[in-house]
């Protein structure tokens, strides 16, 4: 047992240095031909790295012109908040200004119906006052002339 367990050890030994040996190969190979083809790989490379530039040059444009967007339309909003909050405030002005000409005027004609009543009462009173009077003295007169 312990026979077939070196054995099994070496054979997965050289299997390993085989396969490390096969990929050495393949990078070797590919790296070579690398260096044959340099100037398209050059080429290649220049390319990425304009179109690295280029890409964060855009997203750089699109965050400014997100923030600048942003800005114009709180300012548009804010002027827009500002021009409708004077014309409500105008229109709620007139309509105030409405309902105190109509209580001013419901005030007068109530002044006038209550000084009105309060005159006839006034005078009602004036009148009963006097007719009281009138009888009493009659009454008076009356017992006098009895008294007699």
């Amino acid at each position: 047992m312990l026979a077939q367990r070196i054995v099994s050890n070496a054979f997965t030994r050289a299997r390993e240095r085989i396969n490390g040996a096969a990929a050495w190969n393949v990078q070797r190979a590919f790296r070579g031909y690398l260096a044959r083809s340099a100037g398209d790989r050059m080429n290649w490379v220049k390319d990425a790295i304009a179109a690295k530039k280029d890409l964060r040059m855009h997203v750089s444009a699109k965050k400014v012109q997100k923030r600048l967007k942003g800005l114009i339309v709180r300012r548009r909003l804010a002027h827009m908040n500002k021009v409708v909050s004077f014309i409500q405030s105008y229109f709620r002005m007139r309509w105030m200004r409405q309902v105190f000409v109509l209580i001013k005027k419901n005030t007068m004609i109530l002044q006038r119906g209550v000084r009105r009543y309060m005159a006839r009462r006034d005078m009602i009173k004036e009148r009963m006052r006097r007719f009281l009077t009138q009888e009493f003295q009659v009454l008076e007169n009356v017992k006098e002339m009895e008294q007699f």
